[in-house]
Protein backbone atom coordinates (compact mmCIF):
# COMPACT_ATOMS: atom_id res chain seq x y z
CA UNK A 1 0.00 0.00 0.00
CA UNK A 2 1.23 3.44 -1.35
CA UNK A 3 1.53 6.33 1.86
CA UNK A 4 -1.14 9.53 1.50
CA UNK A 5 2.42 11.50 -0.19
CA UNK A 6 3.30 9.10 -2.40
CA UNK A 7 -0.41 8.70 -3.83
CA UNK A 8 -0.10 12.64 -4.20
CA UNK A 9 3.38 12.23 -5.74
CA UNK A 10 1.69 9.72 -8.75
CA UNK A 11 -1.48 12.15 -9.03
CA UNK A 12 0.43 14.83 -9.56
CA UNK A 13 2.18 13.40 -12.81
CA UNK A 14 -1.34 12.83 -14.57
CA UNK A 15 -2.24 15.77 -16.18
CA UNK A 16 -5.77 15.51 -15.50
CA UNK A 17 -4.38 16.72 -11.85
CA UNK A 18 -1.62 19.03 -13.02
CA UNK A 19 -3.34 22.24 -12.06
CA UNK A 20 -4.76 20.84 -8.66
CA UNK A 21 -3.37 22.16 -5.58
CA UNK A 22 -1.38 19.34 -3.22
CA UNK A 23 -4.28 19.59 -0.18
CA UNK A 24 -6.73 18.52 -3.14
CA UNK A 25 -4.58 16.00 -4.54
CA UNK A 26 -4.18 15.04 -1.29
CA UNK A 27 -8.39 14.94 -0.14
CA UNK A 28 -8.25 12.89 -3.50
CA UNK A 29 -5.43 10.69 -2.63
CA UNK A 30 -7.73 9.41 0.53
CA UNK A 31 -10.61 8.37 -1.44
CA UNK A 32 -8.70 6.56 -3.80
CA UNK A 33 -8.44 2.82 -4.00
CA UNK A 34 -5.10 1.24 -4.78
CA UNK A 35 -5.35 -2.01 -6.86
CA UNK A 36 -2.28 -3.90 -8.64
CA UNK A 37 -3.75 -5.11 -11.39
CA UNK A 38 -2.24 -8.29 -13.70
CA UNK A 39 -1.98 -8.37 -17.64
CA UNK A 40 -5.23 -8.96 -19.39
CA UNK A 41 -7.93 -7.74 -16.82
CA UNK A 42 -10.77 -5.97 -17.82
CA UNK A 43 -11.74 -2.76 -16.03
CA UNK A 44 -14.70 -1.53 -18.19
CA UNK A 45 -16.09 -2.18 -21.63
CA UNK A 46 -17.31 0.22 -24.05
CA UNK A 47 -21.43 1.06 -22.74
CA UNK A 48 -20.70 0.17 -19.15
CA UNK A 49 -21.77 2.76 -16.67
CA UNK A 50 -19.33 4.88 -15.54
CA UNK A 51 -19.19 4.87 -11.80
CA UNK A 52 -15.33 5.22 -10.98
CA UNK A 53 -12.53 7.08 -12.40
CA UNK A 54 -9.59 5.25 -13.33
CA UNK A 55 -6.22 6.40 -12.79
CA UNK A 56 -3.39 4.63 -14.55
CA UNK A 57 -0.36 5.47 -12.24
CA UNK A 58 2.03 2.33 -13.08
CA UNK A 59 1.75 0.54 -16.10
CA UNK A 60 -0.50 0.57 -19.54
CA UNK A 61 -3.71 0.21 -20.23
CA UNK A 62 -5.06 -0.68 -23.76
CA UNK A 63 -8.26 1.23 -24.90
CA UNK A 64 -10.39 0.18 -27.56
CA UNK A 65 -13.55 1.72 -29.19
CA UNK A 66 -14.44 -1.66 -30.96
CA UNK A 67 -13.97 -0.15 -34.53
CA UNK A 68 -10.91 -0.87 -34.80
CA UNK A 69 -9.00 2.05 -32.54
CA UNK A 70 -6.56 0.68 -29.79
CA UNK A 71 -4.60 3.20 -27.86
CA UNK A 72 -2.24 2.86 -25.15
CA UNK A 73 -2.67 4.81 -21.67
CA UNK A 74 -0.40 4.95 -19.00
CA UNK A 75 -0.41 7.88 -16.41
CA UNK A 76 -3.69 9.15 -17.08
CA UNK A 77 -6.98 9.50 -16.01
CA UNK A 78 -9.06 6.32 -18.16
CA UNK A 79 -12.16 7.48 -20.19
CA UNK A 80 -12.51 10.49 -18.06
CA UNK A 81 -14.58 12.33 -20.46
CA UNK A 82 -17.34 9.79 -20.26
CA UNK A 83 -17.01 9.56 -16.22
CA UNK A 84 -17.60 13.96 -15.76
CA UNK A 85 -20.49 13.21 -18.52
CA UNK A 86 -22.18 10.73 -16.60
CA UNK A 87 -22.25 9.07 -19.82
CA UNK A 88 -21.50 5.36 -20.27
CA UNK A 89 -18.08 4.42 -21.34
CA UNK A 90 -17.35 5.25 -24.94
CA UNK A 91 -13.89 2.84 -24.90
CA UNK A 92 -13.28 -0.58 -23.16
CA UNK A 93 -9.94 -0.72 -21.20
CA UNK A 94 -7.84 -3.52 -20.24
CA UNK A 95 -4.42 -4.22 -18.59
CA UNK A 96 -1.28 -4.30 -21.02
CA UNK A 97 0.75 -5.93 -18.35
CA UNK A 98 0.96 -5.66 -14.66
CA UNK A 99 -0.52 -2.11 -14.07
CA UNK A 100 -1.15 -0.23 -10.52
CA UNK A 101 -4.19 2.16 -10.71
CA UNK A 102 -5.91 3.95 -8.29
CA UNK A 103 -9.68 4.10 -8.25
CA UNK A 104 -12.13 7.12 -7.34
CA UNK A 105 -15.74 6.44 -6.58
CA UNK A 106 -17.93 8.46 -8.84
CA UNK A 107 -20.14 9.32 -5.66
CA UNK A 108 -16.82 10.71 -3.88
CA UNK A 109 -15.10 12.39 -6.63
CA UNK A 110 -18.80 13.99 -7.09
CA UNK A 111 -18.57 15.13 -3.58
CA UNK A 112 -15.22 16.44 -3.00
CA UNK A 113 -15.22 18.63 -6.48
CA UNK A 114 -18.72 20.46 -5.36
CA UNK A 115 -16.82 20.64 -1.26
CA UNK A 116 -13.66 22.37 -2.91
CA UNK A 117 -14.31 25.20 -5.54
CA UNK A 118 -10.42 25.03 -6.09
CA UNK A 119 -10.30 21.41 -6.73
CA UNK A 120 -13.41 21.89 -9.27
CA UNK A 121 -11.68 24.89 -10.90
CA UNK A 122 -8.19 22.92 -12.02
CA UNK A 123 -10.57 20.37 -13.40
CA UNK A 124 -12.31 22.39 -15.51
CA UNK A 125 -9.18 24.78 -16.37
CA UNK A 126 -7.78 21.16 -17.56
CA UNK A 127 -11.28 20.08 -19.59
CA UNK A 128 -10.75 23.39 -20.99
CA UNK A 129 -7.23 23.03 -22.21
CA UNK A 130 -8.13 19.37 -23.68
CA UNK A 131 -10.85 20.66 -25.40
CA UNK A 132 -8.94 23.68 -27.14
CA UNK A 133 -6.18 20.99 -28.02
CA UNK A 134 -8.71 18.98 -29.62
CA UNK A 135 -9.73 21.47 -31.50
CA UNK A 136 -6.66 22.42 -33.03
CA UNK A 137 -5.85 21.16 -36.70
CA UNK A 138 -2.89 18.42 -36.69
CA UNK A 139 -0.18 18.73 -38.82
CA UNK A 140 0.43 16.53 -41.84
Amino acid sequence: MLKTVERVLLLQDLDIFRLANTEHLARLATLAREDSLPSGRVLFRRGDPSTELHLVVEGKVLLSNGRGLEEVAERSALDFLSVFSEAPHSVSAETAGSCLLLTVSFDDLVELLTAEAGFCWAILRFLGRFGLERLQPTEG
